[in-house]
């Protein structure tokens, strides 16, 4: 039985090395070798099934056959989340790929003294029935005295066209020392090229919560990923307890701002955005962003 097809083959690996990447190295109960290879997978597991029970306890841990395993597979291509992979930093980006938003970012950015080079990438995701690669054009930004460098990517080509304009934040990385000062001026000059310049309503990133193997930490002693507090943030009846960590922490003290994702808002992203953006988010839900307004101001 074919589970997934040869088309398909480079996005299921990559879905597999990103599994094998995280802490729990498993998802929805699928290993990285059972997502290479599903014929491994034998049984399924529910662990919501309740042992006690003389009805069905039993059935905890179960034999699949060939079409449930089928059927099990493409379930999990399909709620896997997509992610970026980058390919890397050439100087040239894909074809049919928006280079208009590139153009604009460099010519800001060139003025300011960065230095900028093109690259390429990929979104994974599942489209229409398939796990599917769709190309991506980059931009790295780089300070050249500081060494401090930032990938970056209009949010339409991974969202789609939206009411304002938005760019995400991939990676910033520090190929010198650990400088803070440093940092908080590149951070400045991004703000300042990206909202002010370019005329982007929001600037966001996640925080890494795992070692990165292509964007090396200098820290003689990594503790970045330790907790540093939790905050509360409720609004309606909806309230949910962030964990900080030491790394988002340091992002906040750099100059962004924490907030909820606008992927996910059970998960904190970190970002800066543009005074009329501010006023929006505060028609959409005045107490809750009055809180994180708030809890943003206790580190600047």
């Amino acid at each position: 039985m074919e589970y997934y097809t040869s088309d398909e083959a480079l996005a299921v690996a990559q879905v597999s090395q990103r599994i094998a990447d995280t802490r729990g190295r498993e998802f929805e109960d699928w290993s990285p070798e059972e997502i290479i290879n599903p014929k491994l997978k034998r049984y399924s597991y529910n662990p919501s099934t309740n042992l006690l029970s003389p009805f069905g306890g039993s059935r905890r841990v179960r034999k699949m056959d060939d079409l449930e395993r089928w059927i099990a597979f493409r379930k999990v291509l399909q709620a896997y989340p997509k992610f970026i992979e980058i390919d890397g930093y050439d100087g040239g980006i894909p074809r049919d790929t928006d280079d208009g938003w590139v153009e604009m970012v460099e010519s800001a950015a060139t003025g300011d003294g960065m230095g900028c080079v093109r690259g390429r990438g990929c979104q994974n995701e599942y489209d229409q029935a398939e796990r599917v690669l769709k190309p991506l054009a980059l931009l790295k930004l780089k300070d050249q005295n500081s060494g401090l460098s930032a990938e970056i990517i209009d949010s339409n080509q991974i969202h789609g066209q939206t009411d304002h304009k938005v760019i995400k934040i991939l990676f910033i990385m520090n190929s010198g020392r650990v400088a803070p000062y440093k940092t908080k001026a590149f951070i400045a000059a991004l703000h300042k090229i990206l909202i002010y310049e370019c005329g982007y309503d929001f600037c966001y990133g996640h925080v890494a919560d795992c070692p990165q193997p292509d964007h090396k930490n200098n820290a003689k002693k990594d503790q970045r990923f330790r907790k540093h507090h939790e905050w509360e943030l409720s609004e309606d009846g909806w309230a949910h307890s962030y964990e900080i960590s030491n790394l988002c922490h340091y992002w906040n003290l750099m100059g962004f701002l924490v907030s909820p994702s606008p992927e996910d808002s059970a998960d904190v992203a970190v970002s800066f955005m543009s005074d009329k953006y501010k006023q929006h988010l505060t028609n959409l839900a005045a107490g809750m962003w009055a809180q994180v307004f708030d809890y943003n101001n206790k580190y600047k």
